[in-house]
Formats: structure tokens, C-alpha cells, sequence
């Protein structure tokens, strides 16, 4: 199990707490990400390691290829 710090936000520059969560993948992060969210038209991050490995903006999931 990994830890991943899951974080909805305004926009990627935004600052805001987040919530960690253990998943197995990164896949399934996202999939915990996704039910969490709150708000439309906010950002969800989702960081390991203190390193943004993944955010979803506009309802498409980007990955940080150097971070995957």
C-alpha cells in the first residue's frame, strides 16, 4: 500500500490541506480522488512523497510522466 495526499483545489497553484489515503495503485487513488470530490470546476491533486504525481482539471486525469 502506498500513501498518496489527495487535495481539491481552486487551481494547481492553489494551497489547501488534503487528506492522506492508502491505495494500492495509483489508478486506485484516482478512483478515491474522483468519488471525494465536492465541488465542480475544481482541481483534484494528488501527491506521494511530498512530489504531484497526478491532478484532474476539466474532468481529464493528467499524470507527471517523471513521477509515474
Amino acid at each position: 500500500m502506498n500513501t498518496y495526499l489527495i487535495t481539491e483545489k481552486q487551481n494547481v497553484g492553489s494551497t489547501r490541506n488534503g487528506n492522506l489515503v492508502e491505495a494500492s495503485s495509483l489508478s486506485r487513488a484516482k478512483s478515491i480522488a474522483t468519488k471525494s470530490q465536492c465541488f465542480q470546476w475544481t482541481i483534484l491533486t494528488i501527491e506521494r512523497n511530498d512530489i504531484l504525481v497526478a491532478y484532474k482539471e476539466n474532468g481529464k486525469w493528467n499524470d507527471i510522466k517523471e513521477y509515474v
